[in-house]
C-alpha cells in the first residue's frame, strides 16, 4: 500500500520553476520540459517510497520476530534458588531451562564474587575437582555440584544463557558451620571403678555426619559390645545432635585426652582423670566436692 501527496510547484531564486515531488525528490523544470518526463520522475519517486515502506513493514520478518520471542528459552523459577548445606557436605544448585530447543544456545555457571566461569554446557573451566556439572535431559536441568563444601564457597552463583540479550538466574548458596563441644569442664575427674559419660554436642547441624569417631590419646576408641565402652548418638532436634561415649568401671589406664571427631567437621576434646581410691593419689589442692562417683 502506498500513499503520497501530489507534486507541488514553486519558483526558484533565478525565476525558474521547481517541481517538488514529496517526500525527497525535487527537480528543475523549464517551460519546454515534456510532461512525460515529469510523470516518469513522479512514478520513480513513488516506487522508491513504496520500497522503503515495504522494507519497514515486512510481515514475514515480523512473524519471525514474534515466533522467536514465543519460543525463546526461559528459567523455571519454581526450582529453589536458595540452597543451604553443611560444612563438609555436598551442595547441589539446579538451573532448569525451558524451551532450550536451539542447539547453538549454551548454559553456563558463573561464580559472582570473582566472575569466574565455572562451566559452559558440559565443559569445566576450574581446576578445583570438587566442582561437577550434571544434566537431567528430560527436564533440561543443569545442576552445579560442589563437593566437601567450605565456608569460602558461600555466595551467589549465576546460571546464564547466551541469548541476545543474555539471560541470568541467580542461586544463593549458604554454608552452615556446626559448633562442636564436649559438655562440662575440659578436665573431668572420676574415681576408679565408677562410670563416666562424655557427651559431644553438635549444634547447627542440618544433617547427620556420616560417622562420629572417638579417640583416646589419638587412638580410636572402639565399642566391642562388652559394655566397657559404649558409643551412641541421638538427634535432639532439627539442629542438634549428641554423641555419647560411656566408660563403665573406669580404671587408671582409661585416663587421657578424649577427642570427638565427626566426619568433615572440627573436633572437640576433654581430658579424663581416673583417680585411685587411695586419698594419697589426690592432688593436694583437689576439692573432694568435685569427685564424681
Amino acid at each position: 500500500m502506498f500513499t503520497s501527496q501530489a507534486p507541488s510547484m514553486r519558483e526558484g531564486e533565478s525565476g525558474e520553476k521547481l517541481l517538488t515531488i514529496k517526500p525527497t525528490t525535487e527537480m528543475v523544470i523549464k517551460r519546454s520540459t515534456p510532461i512525460s518526463i515529469l510523470c516518469e520522475a513522479y512514478i520513480c519517486s513513488a516506487q522508491r517510497e513504496n520500497t522503503r515502506l515495504n522494507e519497514k513493514y515486512n510481515p514475514q520478518q515480523q512473524k519471525k520476530q514474534v515466533s522467536d520471542f514465543l519460543v525463546r528459552p526461559f528459567f523455571d523459577t519454581s526450582v529453589s534458588s536458595n540452597i543451604t548445606t553443611q560444612l563438609g557436605g555436598h551442595a547441589y544448585m539446579p538451573c532448569r531451562v525451558k524451551q532450550l530447543g536451539n542447539k547453538s544456545v549454551s548454559v553456563s555457571w558463573i561464580r559472582r564474587r570473582d566472575s569466574h566461569i565455572l562451566t559452559i554446557d558440559w565443559l569445566l573451566f576450574i581446576a578445583d575437582d570438587r566442582f561437577r556439572i550434571f544434566l537431567v535431559e528430560p527436564t533440561c536441568t543443569w545442576t552445579l555440584q560442589i563437593k566437601y563444601v567450605q565456608p569460602r564457597d558461600a555466595g551467589i552463583y549465576e546460571c546464564q544463557i547466551n541469548t541476545s540479550p543474555k539471560m541470568s538466574h541467580l542461586v544463593q548458596l549458604n554454608v552452615v558451620v556446626p559448633k562442636i563441644e564436649i559438655m562440662g569442664e575440659s578436665d573431668i575427674h572420676v574415681m576408679e571403678g565408677s562410670s563416666v559419660s562424655l557427651k559431644c554436642v553438635i549444634r547447627q547441624s542440618v544433617r547427620d555426619p556420616d560417622y562420629i569417631f572417638w579417640y583416646q590419646n589419638n587412638k580410636r576408641v572402639l565399642d566391642y559390645g562388652k559394655g566397657a565402652k559404649v558409643i551412641s548418638s541421638e538427634r535432639l532436634d532439627a539442629n542438634t545432635m549428641v554423641a555419647t561415649l560411656t566408660i563403665n568401671n573406669a580404671v587408671r589406664h582409661d585416663s587421657g585426652n578424649y577427642t570427638c571427631q565427626p566426619s568433615n567437621l572440627d573436633s572437640a576434646s576433654a581430658y579424663l582423670h581416673v583417680l585411685n581410691v587411695f586419698i594419697t593419689d589426690l592432688p593436694r589442692t583437689f576439692d573432694l566436692d568435685f569427685i564424681q562417683i
